[in-house]
C-alpha cells in the first residue's frame, strides 16, 4: 500500500514538473504543492525511481530548454556563447 502511495506520488510530482510553465527549480515549490516536506519528496523520488527530485527537475527544466531553442551554446573551449532569438 505505501508503494502505490509512493509511486502516485512520484506521478503526480512529474506531472506537475511538466505542466508548470516556468519551471522553479526548488524541490520545497513542489513539495509545498504536493503537501508533503522536501526531504519527504526528495526520499520518496529517490526510493521510487533512483534519481532525487532535484535530478528530476534539473532533467525537466534542461529539456524545456533545449526544445525552446534558448540552451546556451559553447564553442570548442567550453566558453558560453551568445544565443540570437
Amino acid at each position: 500500500m505505501l508503494r502505490l502511495f509512493s509511486l502516485k506520488k512520484q506521478r503526480q510530482f512529474i506531472n506537475l514538473i511538466i505542466s508548470t510553465p516556468a519551471k522553479p527549480h526548488e524541490v520545497a515549490y513542489y513539495a509545498d504543492k504536493l503537501s508533503i516536506s522536501p526531504r519527504y519528496l526528495a526520499n520518496l523520488c529517490k526510493a521510487v525511481s533512483g534519481k532525487s527530485a532535484k535530478e528530476w527537475i534539473d532533467e525537466y527544466v534542461m529539456n524545456d530548454y533545449a526544445s525552446s531553442g534558448n540552451m546556451p551554446q559553447t564553442d570548442a573551449f567550453g566558453a558560453t556563447t551568445a544565443v540570437e532569438p
